[in-house]
């Protein structure tokens, strides 16, 4: 009888330390989830386009040549202006926010992609100035967020005929908002 009177305790001490512990695991779950999804909440949008990578895209050591990122870039902020209704050369009285030129590209080349594959690019607005706008953007495998690389470009909103820097419209700047991130940090 002590023995088992000795292993019932010992058992339902077990029991109450899984319980607490499981109660605190599950507590410390709700707190990080709430977090999260505050976070979640909170953060901003981004833009991601799939590309598939060709035979020609690849230099001798098939791996993605380096003059395909900025075309991969290129094309992921055109089909974003394109969702957001600018594509193609439109109207100058329906979008003079279609003039801008690119003053800075920066690529970051983290690791190679390799042989015929597809890549995610994903862009968001990094920051949105008086003239002008900074894209970030990294380049990702289809199955996981470690990026092959990142970067930013920077475009200058001009006037067409001065051929001079003039402010974003308050229509773009409030179409953009979404994809801000340094309204969301």
């Amino acid at each position: 009888m002590p023995l088992l009177f000795v292993g019932s305790v010992v058992l339902n001490a077990l029991f109450r330390a899984f319980q607490n512990r499981f109660l605190r695991d599950f507590l410390s779950f709700r707190i990080i989830l709430k977090h999260q999804l505050k976070r979640l909440k909170n953060n901003m949008r981004f833009f991601e386009q799939l590309h598939g990578i060709y035979f020609d895209d690849l230099d001798l050591f098939r791996v993605l040549h380096n003059a395909r990122y900025p075309l991969l870039i290129e094309r992921t902020i055109g089909a974003f202006w394109k969702k957001l209704g600018w594509g193609g050369l439109a109207d100058l009285e329906k979008n003079p926010d279609q003039f801008h030129l690119v003053r800075v590209n920066h690529f970051e080349y983290i690791r190679a992609v390799a042989n015929v594959d597809e890549v995610r690019v994903r862009i968001w607005v990094d920051k949105l100035g008086t003239t002008s706008l900074t894209f970030g953007f990294s380049m990702l495998p289809v199955d996981q967020d470690e990026p092959y690389c990142t970067g930013y470009r920077v475009l200058v909103c001009i006037d067409p005929h001065k051929r001079q820097p003039r402010p974003w419209t308050d229509e773009f700047r409030q179409t953009v908002t979404p994809y801000r991130k340094d309204l969301h940090n």
